[in-house]
């Protein structure tokens, strides 16, 4: 917020309040850097700054360790304290929301079940949100501010996931974590920053220089569209979508072969623009890409996820059984289950694993009596829901 205002990772994490000019070329300038005495005890691998509530000249500070991995804050850049990670979890980084006590950060190292993380209370309890996320190495976090986005830089380019509105989970109209933007290299990204005036992604890879992406015509996952897809039968899925606004003028679905130029399918009005329970497509061979539009009374235009359906197998046969159940529940399929996902009627996410065979038992007894939707994925991404009922 103050371009004069400069912070630094050395041997602590120092702040200088600008530079001053020796007038000799042969001295170096004072730029007045002053220790923030952070209680780290070593060298700072990772900094982060969010905005102090009231002082334009401080700001609220994040900071890693770069040995022990220990994690400490200030809300006024001179009484600080220490960060507790979830147990047995090293973080490499972490995201302070610029107007709250949101937190998002990311664990080192390869373990499947522990990548990012969620905090409403700066980071004095977390909430695993890793859900199904690639095993790779997670590098960087971001919350896009003012929309229930969230980016994650990897080893492997950049993902992205949406959060619930009430926060700690991700979103049920959305499927988990995936990768975000297209035409970028499998490179590692080191870092993502958002500019906020021009609506333009930033990214620094290793060895491809940086990249940017245009947020406002990227599809980016947005809270008020649901649009998810079904087995039909053996030659057509079914797409399903519903969205909840108010000021919806036109709604469009497109369609793309290569997820990067897309061309209109229909468009639809009145009722049918919020809500459509199966429009049915046919199945094509290869991979084909359709995502949903609206453009509201503002005139802008918004997008859901992209889905990529791809069409070399014939349609995934799953059973759930028995059916109903008080107990355990049976899911089964004709193909390897690389995903099982067990949502509330109203989509709700209750429960995600990934069996990677043709077999997975849950036990219904944890939950209420009720409807439920099982849905299952194909290693290819192919999906098929089967309702469950529990009594």
């Amino acid at each position: 917020t103050n371009g004069n205002i400069l912070y630094g990772g050395f041997s602590d994490i120092y702040k200088s309040t600008g530079i001053v000019p020796s007038g000799d070329p042969n001295v170096n300038d004072n730029a007045n850097w002053v220790s923030l005495n952070t209680g780290l005890g070593e060298k700072p691998k990772f900094i982060a700054l969010a905005n102090h509530p009231t002082d334009p000249t401080k700001q609220r500070i994040i900071t890693i360790g770069d040995v022990t991995g220990i994690i400490r804050k200030s809300v006024d850049e001179t009484t600080w304290s220490t960060v507790a990670p979830p147990a047995g979890v090293t973080f490499n980084s972490v995201y302070w929301s610029r107007n709250s006590d949101t937190m998002i950060a990311t664990a080192r190292g390869y373990n499947a079940a522990s990548k990012v993380f969620f905090s409403t209370n700066a980071g004095n309890t977390w909430s695993n949100i890793s859900d199904n996320m690639p095993n790779i190495i997670m590098q960087n976090v971001t919350i896009y501010e003012g929309t229930d986005t969230v980016f994650v830089s990897t080893e492997l380019g950049v993902y992205f996931a949406r959060l619930s509105p009430a926060g700690g989970l991700l979103s049920p109209q959305a499927l988990g974590w995936a990768k975000f933007g297209t035409g970028l290299p499998n490179v590692k990204v080191a870092d993502v920053e958002i500019s906020y005036a021009k609506k333009q992604m930033f990214i620094a890879t290793f060895g491809r220089g940086v990249w940017m992406i245009d947020l406002k015509a990227s599809p980016l996952p947005i809270s008020n569209i649901l649009f998810t897809y079904n087995n039909y039968n053996a030659d057509h899925y079914s797409l399903v979508w519903k969205i909840d606004a108010l000021d919806v003028m036109k709604t469009t679905l497109q369609k793309s072969t290569d997820g990067i130029n897309f061309s209109t399918v229909e468009s639809f009005l009145d009722g049918a623009k919020l809500y459509q329970p199966s429009y049915v497509v046919a199945k094509e061979s290869g991979t084909v890409y359709y995502r949903l539009h609206y453009t509201n009374g503002a005139g802008n235009t918004l997008y859901s996820q992209t889905i990529a359906l791809r069409n070399g197998k014939a349609a995934m046969k799953v059973s759930a059984y028995p059916n109903p159940t008080r107990n355990y529940l049976n899911v089964s399929s004709d193909f390897r289950m690389s995903a099982v996902r067990i949502a509330s009627i109203t989509g709700i996410q209750l429960t995600y694993s990934q069996p990677h065979n043709n077999f997975y038992t849950f036990d219904m007894s944890l939950l209420p009596i009720g409807t439920y939707v099982v849905q299952v994925w194909d290693a290819d991404g192919n999906m098929t829901s089967v309702k469950v009922v529990r009594d």
